[in-house]
Order: C-alpha cells, then sequence, then structure tokens
C-alpha cells in the first residue's frame, strides 16, 4: 500500500491542489510519509527539529509539515498554532 502511495500520490495531490489552489498546505503526516511525496512534487522542504517539522514555498503557497496530531498531546499542537 505504502508502495502504491508512494508512486501516485504526488500525482494526485498536485491535481488536487491545482484544483482548489490554497495559500497553505498544511500537512499532518510527520517527514517519515511525507518526504518521498515532497520529492515527487519537487518540493525543496526545509526540515527542521520539533513539532514543525518541514516549511516549503512552492511559489504559490507555502506548506507546513508536522506530525499526525493522534494519541499526542493537545498542548503541543496549541504550541504549533501559536507560532504560526
Amino acid at each position: 500500500m505504502l508502495d502504491i502511495q508512494r508512486e501516485y500520490g504526488p500525482g494526485l495531490l498536485a491535481r488536487e491542489i491545482e484544483t482548489f489552489q490554497p495559500e497553505l498546505v498544511l500537512v499532518l503526516t510527520g517527514r517519515w510519509w511525507f518526504e518521498p511525496v515532497a520529492g515527487g512534487l519537487d518540493l525543496d522542504v526545509e526540515w527542521r527539529p520539533g513539532l514543525l517539522e518541514g516549511v516549503a514555498d512552492d511559489g504559490a503557497r507555502r506548506w507546513l509539515i508536522a506530525p499526525h496530531p493522534q494519541g499526542k498531546p493537545r498542548a503541543l499542537f496549541d504550541e504549533l498554532a501559536a507560532e504560526l
């Protein structure tokens, strides 16, 4: 399943972005899952330590990459929201 997601996911995500034209894309999957997708999108992500694991700008929008919130204390994500 992961191989299929990594093969077809970037193209599908690119179409969704093209269709909806968001100014901001919030990715709540974390670096482990998103890094191969970012490569498939030719997205140059600045990876960093901490809850906000990565940021990128593709010229039309900003991308923020953080881990999935499931099982994590809400306070962590309140801190992240405050940073933005």
